[in-house]
């Protein structure tokens, strides 16, 4: 199980939310092996440029890229921000370490934009 921070919610990826467990996945090993995490990015960031309301809509689906951006990447926090002309989205790697402080955050209702902000935005400019 992993933690992984899409915006301000705190995700646990884990077996049964991976996309390569699931026996419809669209993609080949080699086409697998093909992508890039950059590539990923520009998929997440086309799609929810597409469909703003995507991670609501479809959050299967975001919650397989945010599988795959960490499989390939390492990545494990993701920040979607729409500025006035277009979708841009910022991606990087914490140590385990804070998004475990994070989730104990979130437990206690604590967990907001500004604290995922300062814990984790501001430490990755």
């Amino acid at each position: 199980m992993t933690d992984f921070l899409y915006n301000d919610v705190l995700l646990t990826l884990g077996p049964e939310t991976d996309p390569l467990s699931d026996p419809d996945f669209p993609l080949s090993e080699a086409q697998l092996a093909a992508i890039s995490a950059q590539q990923l990015m520009q998929l997440l960031t086309e799609a929810i440029g597409a469909e703003p309301d995507l991670p609501t809509r479809r959050p299967r689906f975001v919650l397989s890229l945010c599988h795959l951006l960490h499989a390939k990447g390492g990545v494990n926090v993701v920040r979607v921000d729409n500025t006035g002309s277009g979708v841009a989205i910022k991606c990087g790697q914490v140590p385990d370490t804070s998004l475990t402080v994070l989730a104990a955050l979130r437990d206690r209702g604590a967990l907001t934009q500004a604290v995922v902000d300062e814990a984790v935005w501001d430490q990755l400019k």
